[in-house]
């Protein structure tokens, strides 16, 4: 994959059967990782390379990764972090990979289109990064009938969202829940194939609840994805995030 051969990382490498154990198996559960220790850096003279970080993020699907070894380095005026930072990162550059990412890290709150660094890739899709692709509500019209509602999304992230609760929910024209229900399982919410480290088709997922009737009135269909703890996460599109609800789409009840 193009990795530095002296991580002094005690045999786990590219091509050995730890590496490959990681790849196999590690969407099924969460992945940390750091660096090795600045003494061990300077000893051998290798260098984290940022982008050689995005890819063992990548295919190893990790949630987290440590950076304190890399504001930390012994006898340097600078340090890996900052390098990365400095090191430049092309869409070209993931495709060439096959790396599955999100198309709208590229671009601006303006819309141009823009380069990015390392640093912030790997910071923005350690874990999940889900992206709204489209949100429908259909009914007859009538207040009298039920309201389906369907959300279809993609996670550019690294890893699947694990121990979240994700619902669907009715907000009336003031932002409150008027009904909710949980629906999905985000721990299964891969960015591709979770058998096939190097599958370069992006998966859509879809999410559907069926609400009872509503009143007349003016609504909001809204995703929440949360933890046990109550908190709250964002979708990674530019959408209206209130109280821990991202707001898809506003509809009406005649």
């Amino acid at each position: 994959h193009g990795y530095q051969d002296e991580w002094c990382s005690d045999g786990y490498l590219p091509d050995t059967a730890r590496w490959a154990q990681v790849e196999n198996e590690g969407a099924y559960t969460p992945q940390g990782g750091e660096m090795f220790t600045n003494q061990a850096m300077f000893n051998n003279g290798t260098i984290p390379v940022g982008w050689e970080m995005i890819l063992q993020c990548y295919y190893h699907h990790h949630t987290s990764m440590s950076y304190w070894h890399g504001y930390m380095e012994a006898r340097s005026t600078d340090n890996v972090m900052d390098r990365w930072k400095s090191e430049v990162l092309t869409p070209s550059r993931l495709d060439s990979k096959g790396i599955i990412y999100d198309p709208g890290w590229f671009i601006t709150e303006d819309g141009k289109e823009t380069n990015g660094n390392p640093y912030e890739f790997i910071r923005d899709h350690l874990g999940y990064r889900l992206s709204a692709e489209k949100a429908t509500v259909s009914w007859s019209g009538s207040s009298a009938d039920k309201i389906k509602a369907e959300m279809t999304f993609k996670n550019y992230g690294f890893a699947a969202a694990f121990n979240m609760i994700s619902s669907l929910a009715i907000l009336d024209s003031e932002g409150k829940v008027v009904s909710e229900q949980v629906v999905g399982d985000p721990k299964t919410w891969y960015n591709r194939n979770p058998d096939d480290p190097y599958s370069t088709i992006s998966l859509t997922h879809t999410l559907t609840a069926e609400f009872d009737p509503l009143k007349k009135g003016s609504y909001t269909l809204a995703f929440r994805l949360y933890n046990t703890m109550g908190t709250s996460a964002r979708l990674a599109n530019r959408l209206t995030y209130e109280n821990g609800y991202n707001e898809l789409c506003d509809f009406v009840v005649k």
